[in-house]
């Protein structure tokens, strides 16, 4: 079975006009989630997958703690809790079915909350126990588009179809890359958001164009900087009943200022060789949040959210060079002194990243 986790870069081809769209046009997509990624239909109550962030194997920068997830039924009373398993990886997913008194009743909306160290959120998948066809996904690209806090991710969540070939999405290659978005439960980071809250049926396959013409991609979410988020999300619920978006009480989408990067992001380089990755994207993002970025054509200063060519493809005075000999990593830009090129050391790390989509179209 194939679950909606994106919405808006096919709209076109459903006939939804682009100016309905809103924030997220040209942003989200349908795709279709592998097997692999659904997590397995149980009677106790709805299995829900959530997916963290991947980068190389060595790296744990994405991974995090989920403090309680809660399940809530179409008159948004809650159905079941469960609390968090303990860190979940970069890349790892943690699988879970949240009891409910009636097993079968089929959950509306799931809400998600962080503890205190920051996790980022590739995407969540949602099985409901009662073998409804109102399975449904929440991915980053939402929140990214959304007003949260994101940085890039490099694990491929599925296959895009064959019309999608905006170079501004996440659809490159034929392959679906969402972002991850940020959550964190004490704030000290500066994230925006400690937990999440959805409306699953807005994101199922049967209610993705109702959602995409009554503009409700954005607020079918809800950002809090609480725990459990006891408002209910705009989108359809009894009989496909639409909430008003006006209804949906959002956390302001309005930035607070560059979080203050933390120790680990201060220390590494991400080098990435992903189409669907772009450093100017990032740069220009007011809530993306990480180390140091690189694509093919750019690279960003995170720090300063400020974006320099790469000397490789555009030698122009400013442009940088990676600098990586085993032995010391760096961003050389090139300037001109006493009427000569040179190129003067910008940044010093400790790590570097390469990040690459090799091996990875096979798993697919």
């Amino acid at each position: 079975m194939s679950l909606v986790v994106s919405l808006g870069l096919i709209a076109s081809s459903i006939g939804i006009p682009a100016g309905g769209i809103g924030l997220v046009s040209g942003i989200l997509g349908i795709v279709n989630f592998v097997l692999s990624h659904e997590p397995t239909r149980q009677a106790l109550g709805p299995a829900i997958r959530i997916k963290v962030g991947s980068e190389p194997p060595d790296g744990e920068a994405f991974a995090g703690d989920i403090e309680h997830v809660w399940t809530y039924n179409t008159r948004n009373q809650v159905l079941g809790g469960a609390k968090g398993r303990g860190t979940i990886g970069s890349g790892d997913v943690w699988d879970v079915t949240v009891p409910s008194p009636g097993g079968g009743e089929t959950c509306n909306y799931v809400n998600i909350a962080a503890k205190n160290n920051a996790i980022c959120i590739a995407w969540v998948g949602v099985k409901q126990s009662d073998g409804s066809d109102l399975d449904g996904s929440w991915n980053g690209d939402i929140g990214a588009a959304c007003g949260q806090n994101w940085y890039h991710q490099q694990e491929p969540a599925g296959r895009c179809p064959d019309n999608v070939t905006s170079t501004n999405s996440s659809c490159v290659d034929g392959l679906w890359v969402p972002r991850c978005t940020w959550i964190d439960g004490d704030g000290t980071n500066g994230i925006i958001s400690k937990s999440l809250k959805f409306n699953v049926f807005s994101y199922s396959n049967k209610s993705v164009p109702s959602t995409l013409q009554q503009g409700m991609a954005c607020s079918s979410t809800i950002f809090s900087g609480e725990s459990q988020i006891f408002d209910r999300p705009a989108g359809p619920t009894v009989k496909y009943t639409y909430l008003s978006s006006k209804r949906a009480i959002e956390v302001s989408q309005t930035p607070r200022g560059l979080p203050v990067r933390k120790r680990w992001m201060e220390e590494r380089l991400v080098v990435s060789d992903m189409k669907a990755h772009n450093a100017t994207s990032l740069c220009n993002s007011p809530t993306s949040w990480g180390p140091d970025f690189c694509d093919s054509e750019t690279c960003c200063d995170m720090a300063h959210h400020k974006a320099h060519p790469r000397c490789d493809k555009n030698p122009v005075s400013g442009c940088m060079v990676v600098h990586d000999d085993g032995e010391s990593i760096a961003l050389r830009k090139r300037t001109m002194v006493a009427k000569r090129d040179v190129l003067l050391p910008y940044r010093t790390y400790k790590h570097i990243k390469r990040w690459s989509l090799s091996n990875k179209k096979a798993r697919l």
